[in-house]
C-alpha cells in the first residue's frame, strides 16, 4: 500500500468516490477532505476499488477515513496489515453512525463519540422559504434586506468574477480580525478555491447592492443534499445571510436536506447553525481497531 499526497489534480478522481458514497456526511465531499488537505497533510492509497485517505494533524495523529468503494474487507485488511508494518495503531475518522456497521464487519473496534464535529441537517423546503414559526427570527432578517436595500443582485459567479470575489475575501478578512488557526485557514482554503474555481466546479453565487459585491456562498449538491460549504458576508448588512441562502437554495430542484456542515467548535457558528433549527444532527465517530 503506497500513500500519496493529494494534489490539484486528483480532485476529479475523489469526486468519483464521493459521488457514489451513500451518507450525507461533509467531510466525504470534495470541500471536505480536499480543500483542508494542507492542513491535515492528506495522501491517498487506492487499495482494489477502495479509496482510503490519511490524515495528520496535531489533534489527530495518523487516522484513517472510512474506506469509500466496493471491496471494503480487503481495503481494512490491507490497511491493517500497512498499520502493523509499521507500527501505527489503526483510526478510522470520520465514520457516521450509519456507517459504523460497514467497519464493524470486518474487524473489532472501541467506538468513541466525537463532541462538536457532528454536521447541522435541515429540511430544504423549510430552509428555501425561511417557513414555519420557528424560523420566524430569520424571515424577520429577511424581509428587513428586502425592506431597507435596494439595487440588489444576485448572480451565478463565472471566471470573470473571481477577482472581484478574491478582493471583497482580503477585505473581508481585514475587516474582520479574527485571529485563529481555524479562521486563517479557513481564509487561505477559500482563496485556494476562487484560484482554481474552473476545477472544484462548484455551484457559486455572489450577492451585490447597487453594484458592490456584499458577498458570496459556495456549495454543491449531491444526491438529495445541498451542501453549503462557504457563506461570506459584509455582516453590516443586516439580513443578507438569508437573503443569499434562500436564493441559493431555491437555484435547485429535488432537494429534500441541506447539510451546512459542522460548526468547528465555534459557539458563535454553534449559535448561529441552531438558529436555523436543524431537523437532526449527523454524528461522527472514531473507530480504534482492538
Amino acid at each position: 500500500m503506497e500513500f500519496k499526497l493529494l494534489t490539484i489534480n486528483d480532485i476529479e478522481m475523489l469526486k468519483s468516490y464521493y459521488n457514489k458514497y451513500n451518507n450525507q456526511c461533509a467531510d466525504y465531499t470534495a470541500c471536505g477532505y480536499f480543500l483542508w488537505r494542507d492542513y491535515f497533510k492528506t495522501k491517498y492509497a487506492i487499495v482494489g476499488d477502495c479509496l482510503i485517505l490519511k490524515m495528520d494533524s496535531k489533534n489527530f495523529v495518523n487516522f484513517y477515513s472510512m474506506p469509500l468503494g466496493e471491496n471494503i474487507e480487503n481495503a481494512i485488511y490491507e490497511l491493517k496489515k500497512y498499520c502493523a508494518d509499521n507500527n501505527e495503531a489503526l483510526k478510522f475518522f470520520p465514520v457516521p453512525e450509519a456507517d459504523i456497521e460497514k467497519i464493524k464487519k470486518y474487524i473489532d473496534v472501541d467506538i468513541r463519540f466525537m463532541d462538536r464535529c457532528s454536521d447541522y441537517i435541515y429540511d430544504y423546503n423549510s430552509l428555501k422559504s425561511l417557513s414555519g414559526r420557528k424560523l420566524h427570527g430569520q424571515k424577520n432578517h429577511l424581509n428587513y434586506f428586502i425592506k431597507n436595500n435596494t439595487g440588489v443582485k444576485v448572480k451565478k459567479v463565472d471566471k470573470d468574477d473571481i477577482n472581484t470575489l478574491n478582493h471583497f475575501l482580503e477585505k473581508l478578512y481585514q475587516t474582520e480580525k479574527i485571529d485563529s488557526d481555524f479562521h486563517n485557514q479557513e481564509f487561505m482554503m477559500t482563496k485556494e478555491m476562487l484560484i482554481n474555481f474552473d476545477k472544484y466546479n462548484f455551484d457559486c453565487y455572489m450577492l451585490s447592492v447597487n453594484d458592490n459585491v456584499i458577498g458570496f456562498i459556495v456549495g454543491e449538491m449531491i444526491k438529495n443534499t445541498i451542501f453549503i460549504h462557504f457563506q461570506k458576508m459584509d455582516r453590516t448588512y443586516r439580513g443578507s445571510y438569508q437573503y443569499l441562502m434562500v436564493e441559493y437554495l431555491n437555484t435547485y430542484e429535488n432537494a429534500e436536506y441541506v447539510n451546512m456542515e459542522d460548526d468547528a467548535e465555534d459557539d458563535d457558528l454553534k449559535y448561529t447553525k441552531e438558529c436555523y433549527h436543524p431537523i437532526y444532527m449527523l454524528d461522527k465517530y472514531m473507530l480504534f481497531a482492538k
